[in-house]
């Protein structure tokens, strides 16, 4: 048997393995069967005697990267939209057509593998104008944001650590 291979997401065809962290414990993967919708929690997941464990990082633990909890299903995409918009409205002050982009780009965020480019959320302005406040407030929506020096970075450097089964 080979040493375990740290992984962040696994597409198995019908299954997905993705990286998760409740309050108070350890990275787990969650394992959600999309014929079924049955999901469970794993420590590892083993497919062709190769073992794969949440990568071993205090990345996660001390809160640089955010990750999912749990699976909550939201009904309609306009209603998960709706609500997102109205989170970032609730600690930001933003124009509505930028809180229009902030909301599409959570989203965004979380499919960003169906596209081969997406775009960076950029913020320009002066010193104390809220830049921060606001990556903080969008980026704990996002798909695992890093947070560096207070603020959000976007781009995957955790999730380069991902596994596709054919």
């Amino acid at each position: 048997m080979q040493k375990p291979t740290q992984t962040s997401f696994i597409d198995n065809g019908s299954v997905l393995y993705e990286l998760v962290k409740a309050e108070n414990s350890a990275p787990l993967y969650l394992e959600y069967d999309n014929i079924t919708g049955k999901h469970q929690f794993l420590d590892s997941v083993t497919f062709d005697e190769v073992t794969h464990i949440p990568p071993q990082t205090e990345l996660v633990a001390n809160g640089t990267i955010k990750l999912a909890t749990e699976p909550r299903e939201y009904g309609e995409p306009l209603t998960l939209f709706e609500d997102i918009r109205h989170f970032i409205y609730k600690y930001v002050d933003v124009t509505d057509r930028f809180l229009t982009i902030s909301a599409l780009y959570a989203m965004l965020s979380w499919v960003y593998d169906c596209f081969d480019v997406i775009p960076y959320l950029r913020l320009k302005g002066e010193f104390g104008t809220g830049k921060s406040r606001f990556l903080i407030v969008v980026g704990s929506i996002c798909y695992k944001a890093c947070f560096a020096g207070g603020a959000p970075l976007y781009r995957q450097s955790f999730g380069l650590l991902r596994c596709i089964k054919g």
